[in-house]
């Protein structure tokens, strides 16, 4: 049996060479907690915040009811402008007189001619209508006085035939009661004989003043025809003298028309990019200026790409820019969309906007600005109908770690079919 218990001899062989001891300074358990504060940052960075994919697009600003343009119907030159630019104009309000006037070497206006002609045309056709009805007024009054004096004729001549025909009458009763009075002997024969020699002269008075009444009438009817043809007649030649003069006033208006023409406003509105000034001349392919209809807002419209416009839709944010006043001193602006084309615009329709990717089939997105001005040295801006512009368009917003995982979360259901088709081989 030993000095020393056994527990102190195996303690004593354990530690023969020393304590080991695990040196762990200060500054290495610091690393540590900030490499896990790292960590945990970046988790959170990664789970709460979230990055926007943006679509650059380019565009213009217009009114949503559109922009009038005006033009010339023919070529010629400025006479006179009624208006500004910025004036408010009416429906119908004059904006410009036209003229069409040609001059030929050695000649007046070739239109003003024309014109001069046509009147000259026109006075004669207006000077024959005055003849025909002051021809018209003189056989109607001569007319109208036969038939008067004819009218009265045939009043005496009955009244004259109705006193004949009673004197007749009585003259025949009296020969005969003379002939039953001679038959008794009362009355001589000479007495009866000059008693019936009136009575046939009465009786051929009768006949004849029949006969004249026969002809009077006959003549009346006569005269009353005649004065229908003449008027039937007048009014023939006044309907056709009263269509050449209606045919010559418009030949005459038109011919006018040609020289000088009134150019009236076709909408209420503001009057902007006026072009045409006093003795310009126009060949009617260019516009003489543009109204903005009145109580119209002014849009954004942008052009994207098919590829551009999957994820887009109304109420999706916008940032707009404008060339005219740079973004990086003056900043971008919001706005909202408002709608999105579910088809891509025609050639024509493109043509009114520049493409940069020529060939690419571009949609429309109808963009409402927050504001229509800009902020420049504390001065508000307005925005002007055709400006140009870029913008951001939001497509689609999702958290970073939606972003690092979306290759995964691609490759998942795929893997899963594979692996599906695998266990049912």
């Amino acid at each position: 049996m030993g000095l020393f218990r056994q527990e102190v001899t195996e303690s004593r062989r354990r530690h023969w060479l020393g304590e080991v001891i695990i040196a762990s300074p200060p500054s290495l358990r610091l690393s540590a907690y900030i490499a896990l504060g790292i960590v945990f940052v970046l988790i959170l960075f990664i789970y709460f915040f979230s990055y926007t994919r943006k679509q650059q697009v380019s565009g213009v600003l217009m009114p949503d009811k559109g922009i009038i343009r005006i033009y010339s119907p023919q070529a010629g030159s400025v006479k006179n402008v009624f208006v500004k630019e910025g004036d408010k104009v009416t429906l119908g309000e004059p904006l410009f007189v036209l003229s069409s006037d040609r001059s030929l070497e050695g000649k007046d206006a070739t239109q003003e001619t024309i014109s001069e002609q046509i009147r000259t045309r026109l006075k004669l056709f207006n000077n024959t209508l005055r003849e025909v009805e002051g021809s018209w007024i003189t056989d109607k009054t001569a007319s109208e006085r036969q038939i008067q004096q004819l009218t009265e004729q045939v009043k005496l001549q009955e009244q004259e035939s109705n006193n004949q025909l009673m004197l007749s009458q009585l003259l025949n009763k009296r020969v005969a009661q003379y002939q039953e009075l001679w038959g008794k002997e009362y009355v001589s024969l000479e007495q009866f004989q000059r008693v019936k020699e009136e009575s046939l002269r009465q009786n051929g008075a009768l006949e004849t003043s029949r006969s004249a009444l026969i002809n009077s009438r006959r003549e009346l009817i006569q005269r009353t025809n005649e004065q229908l043809q003449l008027e039937s007649n007048y009014q023939k030649q006044r309907n056709d003298i009263a269509s050449k003069i209606a045919s010559t006033e418009q030949e005459l208006t038109e011919s006018e028309s040609k020289r000088e023409i009134i150019i009236r406003a076709t909408k209420p509105g503001t009057v902007t990019a006026l072009t045409a000034t006093a003795g310009q001349y126009f060949d009617g392919h260019a516009p003489l200026l543009s109204i903005i209809p009145q109580d119209s807002r002014l849009l954004a419209y942008l052009y994207a790409p098919s590829y551009a416009v999957g994820f887009i839709r109304p109420h999706s944010d916008v940032w707009l820019r404008y060339p005219a006043w740079p973004w990086q001193k003056f900043g971008q602006y919001h706005g909202v969309v408002v709608s999105v084309s579910k088809v891509a615009l025609t050639q024509n329709e493109m043509d009114l906007f520049e493409n940069k990717e020529a060939g690419a089939p571009l949609y429309r997105i109808v963009v409402q600005p927050d504001a229509h001005y800009v902020n420049v040295y504390g001065q508000k801006m307005e925005l002007q109908a055709g400006m140009q512009l870029e913008a951001d368009v939001v497509r689609e917003n999702r958290r970073l770690y939606e972003w690092i995982f979306e290759p995964l979360l691609k490759m998942a259901p795929s893997e899963l079919v594979s692996q599906g088709k695998g266990n049912a081989q």
